[in-house]
């Protein structure tokens, strides 16, 4: 159900990946537990379709959320927490907090270069983006 929601955010039905996606938290997080990586991951998910629905302060929260849960439980260089940290960064951007968007990306790059490698798509814009900020070019 969880890559049904994934469909839907790319098909920018928003609406419909919500629901999905709050009926997948919820049951993911009363069968494996709030902290288990699924839920963290579905937590991400939901965050990110909030920031497609323009609830950036909503998808903040949830973002910080997930990546407070996944950094305690597996720490702050898995892929996973890594990819989080990065669509952070994008909501940050979003809510016009370009600074700590660009810490972000900055601070992040050493960890997605020696995990993901130096010419994953994340690890170049990581590089990329506050570069093009330098420039005032939107990522």
């Amino acid at each position: 159900m969880a890559k049904i929601s994934t469909v839907f955010i790319e098909t920018e039905d928003f609406d419909s990946a919500e629901k999905l996606a709050l009926s997948v938290l919820a049951k993911g997080m009363g069968v494996l537990g709030q902290d288990h990586p699924q839920a963290i991951i579905s937590m991400s998910n939901l965050a990110m379709i909030y920031k497609g629905q323009g609830r950036k302060e909503d998808a903040a929260s949830i973002m910080f959320e997930a990546i407070e849960k996944s950094s305690r439980q597996l720490g702050k260089e898995p892929p996973s927490t890594l990819i989080n940290f990065y669509n952070l960064a994008l909501i940050r951007w979003e809510q016009g907090q370009q600074g700590q968007a660009k810490e972000i990306w900055t601070s992040v790059l050493p960890n997605m270069k020696a995990v993901l490698g130096a010419k994953h798509c994340l690890s170049v814009r990581c590089e990329k983006y506050p570069v093009q900020m330098d420039k005032s070019i939107k990522p």
